[in-house]
């Protein structure tokens, strides 16, 4: 049995480990290079995540990923309404990419209030004629 963590392209994306008794993560496509003038103007749909499970959806943005939102519990069963970031590369400066709020609402303008400051350095970044990376 090997534990070896070495990626491994298949059709579906990405594994790791031996693909039996270990486990495999995989990710529809490797990252991409965006233009983030792309999403200049442009507003997030909210679709469900998953069609047979409520309260768990992802933010889409210029037909991009760009964040998960779900309820999720806490200690002492407390229910809060996890966001992450989840397309675009966050860089340690921009950090957390991620937050927990009472409301479905307000997880939602905390991680778009994120993403817009994610917007404004990645124009910079992209000003300089660097590249700006997005986890598809």
């Amino acid at each position: 049995m090997s534990y070896a963590f070495e990626p491994r392209l298949h059709s579906r994306g990405f594994s790791f480990g031996d693909g039996g008794a270990g486990f495999s993560l995989y990710w529809a496509m490797p990252p991409i290079d965006v233009d983030p003038h792309r999403f200049t103007g442009k507003t997030f749909t909210r679709r469900l995540t998953w069609p047979d499970r409520e309260n768990d959806y992802v933010a889409i943005i210029d037909g991009l990923r760009a964040a998960r939102i779900d309820l999720t519990m806490f200690a002492g069963s407390v229910a809060k309404w996890g966001w992450s970031i989840t397309g675009p590369y966050i860089p340690p400066e921009l950090q957390p990419s991620q937050g927990a709020e009472d409301t479905l609402e307000a997880a939602q303008e905390a991680f778009k209030a994120k993403f817009w400051q994610w917007h404004e350095w990645a124009l910079q970044v992209a000003a300089k004629g660097e590249k700006v990376t997005w986890y598809a």
